[in-house]
Formats: structure tokens, C-alpha cells, sequence
């Protein structure tokens, strides 16, 4: 049987060069024992206003958007990659503001993380993937939960626009063409020091 810790609530709060990951109040059912999809956009609570940041590429200034993020996982025994409709992340940039919320069966209830940071371009030209850091899980609206142990520490990067002609957008296509699936906008990866444990593919 797997470990879990039991987190207590957190509220959103600003700190200097943070970009709050702020959500509402939790939706009854919102537990592993509900896998139904959610409807979208997400219900969420009073954004804040997100400070002034560097600016990554003139694509990346993180406009108005909405996306639905399904889980990407491989089977086991095939390694054939299969998309979780009910495992996701909801993802919304609204006016300089940020809002995620994370349904994942290692967890009791619905998450969010209670901090995020502008990533700011390299000034050297090295490789550039993410916009976004976000750490310090959450229950969605503030709520106690539990996680699987080793999930504690978990941290989420944002990608920049997964754009034609790129890396990514080669091997993203050569993924998701197996799962007869367009290339996401973005994707979002979960991370446990410097592990990917989970990766969520962002479409409009």
C-alpha cells in the first residue's frame, strides 16, 4: 500500500517575484473517487495580480488563455503512450493572472500550488523550454489533503509554445500521432527533484 502524506490547507499568498497559483472553492466530488471530467473553464476564486516579469519570447508573454491539460502516460507491458481524460490539469492566464487546477488519483482531492515564477530568458542563448515554475502543493481552495509520499516536494514547469519546426514539436508529433491527437500548445511537467513523475499535454 502506497504511503500518503496528509498536507494541511494553505491560502495563496504573494512574495516578492511570485506569481500566485490561486483557485476557489473545492467542488464537492472532486476526490479519486470522482473521475469525471470537469467542466471548462474552471471555476476559480478572486485572482491576483501577477508581478511584472522578465518576457521569454514575444509568443511567450503568456496571453489570455484557456487549456485543458489531459495526463500522458505509457502502458506498462506495450509503452504504448495513452492520454488520461480524467487525470488533468485546467490551466488559465486571465489578465496577468494565473490559475491551475490539478485532478491526479495519487491525491485525495483536487490540487493546485500555492506559488509560481516567471522563468526569465537566458541571456546567453541557452535552451529555453519553460515559462513558468510552480512548487508548494496545495488542496484547491485551501482545503486539507493527502499524496503519495514521494509526491511531496512535487514541482510543475509550464512550457513555453510548443511551435512548428522545433525539437518538441517533432517529438510531440511523433507521440500524439499514436494516440491520434494534435500537437498541445504547451505541456506541463511534474517533477520530484529533477525527475519528471508526470507529464499533461495543454490543448485551447
Amino acid at each position: 500500500m502506497m504511503n500518503r502524506a496528509i498536507i494541511p490547507g494553505f491560502y495563496c499568498w504573494i512574495a516578492l517575484g511570485l506569481l500566485p497559483a490561486c483557485g476557489g472553492k473545492a467542488t464537492p466530488g472532486a476526490g479519486t473517487g470522482d473521475t469525471s471530467p470537469m467542466a471548462s473553464p474552471m471555476q476559480a476564486g478572486p485572482a491576483k495580480p501577477a508581478p511584472a516579469g522578465p518576457v521569454a519570447e514575444p509568443e511567450d508573454k503568456l496571453a489570455d488563455e484557456v487549456l485543458q491539460c489531459p495526463r500522458l502516460v505509457y502502458d506498462r507491458n506495450t509503452k504504448q503512450p495513452i492520454v488520461k481524460m480524467d487525470q488533468y490539469v485546467d490551466l488559465r492566464i486571465e489578465r496577468g493572472t494565473f490559475h491551475m487546477r490539478i485532478r491526479i488519483p495519487e491525491a485525495t482531492t483536487d490540487l493546485s500550488f500555492e506559488q509560481c515564477r516567471r522563468i526569465p530568458r537566458p541571456a546567453d542563448g541557452a535552451a529555453f523550454p519553460h515559462v513558468l515554475e510552480c512548487t508548494t502543493l496545495e488542496g484547491y481552495g485551501g482545503g486539507q489533503f493527502s499524496i503519495d509520499a514521494h509526491l511531496v516536494s512535487m514541482r510543475a514547469m509550464v512550457s513555453r509554445l510548443v511551435t512548428p519546426g522545433t525539437e518538441r514539436h517533432r517529438t510531440l508529433a511523433g507521440i500524439v500521432e499514436r494516440v491520434g491527437r494534435e500537437v498541445p500548445r504547451r505541456t506541463i511537467g511534474f517533477l520530484v527533484e529533477d525527475r519528471q513523475v508526470m507529464e499533461f499535454l495543454c490543448y485551447p
